[in-house]
């Protein structure tokens, strides 16, 4: 009996289905492909398996989403910063602002080989809001580069630079996040073949 009632109730539970891939964070919503703000607008971004993390801007003019840019393809889940409307067209530039999922990737061998942590806010010294992520990869060898990739808000435009690893500026975007106006990205710990 008591088998019956867990069984019935479970049977109750309500179940995600690919068709139903319904998620929201900070003022958006993602409904299967398409990305909706809080005031209704919705567009759909081109990107397959899509995740909504958050507005760059506070505005809704660019938003911070993940997903894969192909279909039945290798790639890889990236995070891309989107105007709001834009469709990912590979054949048409300018593209949007990509950079890798944070997190561990190790090759088969289970040996580290990139690891990186993604923020975006106002994660800097000043009020620009900006994606900003802190990446170290493995040389061939012993050794490690670490470089930071950013994506920042000025004017209307997003402007890309990427610059040596500093520690000073994760510090500074960890206390942002403390201070609740940068937000970190959870990473995904993956494992790939090596070439």
């Amino acid at each position: 009996m008591r088998s019956l009632l867990v069984l019935s109730f479970a049977l109750l539970l309500p179940r995600p289905t690919a068709a139903q891939a319904d998620s929201s964070v900070a003022g958006l919503k993602v409904r299967d492909s398409t990305v909706v703000l809080a005031d209704g607008r919705t567009f759909v971004p081109g990107l397959r398996q899509l995740r909504a993390h958050g507005v760059l801007d506070g505005k809704g003019a660019y938003v911070v989403l993940s997903g894969f840019g192909c279909e039945d393809c290798d790639a890889v889940r990236s995070v891309y910063v989107m105007r709001f409307g834009q469709y990912l067209n590979w054949s048409k530039r300018p593209w949007p602002p990509v950079f890798a999922y944070p997190g561990t990737i190790r090759d088969t061998e289970n040996l580290v080989v990139a690891r990186s942590r993604l923020f975006f806010g106002a994660c800097g010294d000043e009020s620009t809001a900006m994606v900003i992520q802190f990446a170290s990869t493995r040389r061939s060898g012993q050794g490690w580069t670490d470089s930071i990739h950013v994506a920042a808000l000025k004017a209307d435009t997003l402007v890309t630079k990427s610059s040596a690893h500093s520690a000073a500026r994760l510090t500074r975007a960890l206390q942002r996040v403390s201070e609740g106006v940068c937000v970190e990205l959870a990473p995904n710990h993956r494992q790939v073949e090596s070439e």
